[in-house]
């Protein structure tokens, strides 16, 4: 038989035992693909996306701080205070002839009223459990201020300590931050500022009062020692203003 009559033959016989080899790896690589995707449960899909998140952003710790807000007795009493107060000062407009009152409880009422949703949101987290604070490494969130969520250090500018009989931690915001909040409580702010200048109390731009010695359960000197090393690692200002109450 001539050489042309081998490779004729030959060559069904080449592609007969190509082609099972091809139909198996095909079946198999199916196969594992099908048991892959079968495995992918959300539970073990979730547990992928956390370690990889874990590994991407490693977890800080994180200290929490409790104030006497956290009781809900306190937190609901200082809510009715200041409906109260805020009630007294809007009636004035109708009995008192003092202008400097009148002044006053112009400016003051609008601050009340329109910080009233923050100060409500903040009383029913209170009553839920919520710190007053919570710091870590990369930012801290506050229960008075919640609708920022966690605030990064970037974002702040300076980091002030009122001092006197009673030690308030301020907070500067820069403006790109302070634009995040609600325009209610960026009106509420300013006018408060506004407040402060006829008794000469200037808290200065973009300022968040965090929390103060008097309401915080714990060491004011630890927590302040928590906080120094992590301004220092951000590079932020903490200044020292002495005020008078």
């Amino acid at each position: 038989m001539c050489e042309k009559c081998h490779e004729l033959r030959a060559r069904p016989i080449f592609l007969n035992t190509r082609l099972p080899h091809m139909r198996e790896t095909t079946a198999l690589i199916r196969s594992i693909l099908s048991s892959v995707i079968a495995s992918c449960s959300y539970r073990w899909l979730g547990a992928k996306v956390r370690f990889v998140v874990n590994q991407l952003f490693p977890l800080v710790s994180t200290r929490s701080y409790y104030d006497r807000g956290n009781n809900p007795s306190h937190s609901l009493a200082a809510l009715g205070s200041l409906l109260l107060v805020t009630a007294f000062m809007l009636s004035s407009f109708w009995w008192s002839q003092d202008e400097f009152f009148l002044l006053l409880s112009a400016l003051l009422v609008p601050v009340f009223l329109l910080g009233l949703p923050r100060v409500v949101r903040g009383t029913y987290l209170a009553c839920m459990g919520e710190p007053a604070l919570r710091i870590n490494e990369t930012g801290f969130w506050a229960r008075s201020w919640s609708s920022l969520g966690m605030i990064s250090w970037r974002d702040v500018a300076s980091v002030e300590i009122e001092t006197g009989k009673i030690h308030q931690l301020v907070v500067h915001l820069h403006n790109n931050a302070f634009a995040r909040l609600a325009g209610h409580d960026q009106v509420s702010i300013m006018l408060a500022r506004l407040a402060g200048f006829i008794f000469f109390i200037d808290a200065g731009p973009n300022a968040l009062r965090l929390i103060s010695s008097s309401e915080l359960k714990g060491s004011w000197e630890e927590f302040v020692s928590t906080l120094d090393p992590i301004l220092a690692a951000h590079g932020i200002r903490r200044l020292n203003k002495a005020v008078s109450r």
